[in-house]
């Protein structure tokens, strides 16, 4: 185990520490402007896919998959609703969010599995060779990174509920 720590990047230590601050301040109710709710999903798409593509190249079968994992968690959401709205404020334009350890748990478990992804083809190279492999891994990136996504729409949804309410009282 030191010797894999050891020959890991400083980078990605950097990395690690920067989603783990960003994932901790999810955890505290904020007021976020409406550019913010898109850059953390548009950001955990972009680095989960990197993910697919650093591990097993532009595979289309591997695109695929991550794919099929972020429409799984859109789904999943759709018909169980386990996301919560948010609160938005018109007049100041922003959203009032309740503080969740989901994002943190969704952000560490990307940047670990993008790790053990990592040090398992170093130490054995031909894991990206099997099919059953590069499938489950594209999509459980793809099903991690579709939750912001999901949270993202759930607190965008609010957006709408309050304009449609103040269109009302007018």
């Amino acid at each position: 185990m030191v010797e894999i720590l050891s020959h890991t990047p400083v980078w990605v230590f950097v990395l690690g520490a920067v989603l783990f601050f960003f994932g901790l301040k999810q955890s505290k109710e904020r007021q976020v402007p409406e550019r913010m709710v898109i850059i953390l999903p548009v950001a955990m798409l972009i680095l989960s896919l990197l993910g697919v593509i650093s591990g097993f190249g532009t595979a289309l079968l591997a695109i695929v998959f991550w794919l099929v994992g972020v429409v799984t968690a859109l789904l999943f959401n759709w018909m169980f609703t386990l996301t919560k709205r948010a609160q938005y404020d018109v007049e100041s334009h922003m959203f009032h969010i309740k503080g969740s350890w989901v994002p943190l748990l969704l952000m560490m478990t990307i940047f670990f599995t993008k790790y053990a992804v990592a040090v398992l083809q170093a130490q054995q190279h031909e894991l990206s060779a099997e099919p059953v492999f590069m499938l489950v891994v594209s999509a459980l990136y793809g099903m991690l990174s579709g939750s912001f996504v999901v949270r993202a729409t759930a607190v965008w949804q609010s957006k709408r509920y309050a304009l449609k309410a103040a269109k009302t009282a007018a």
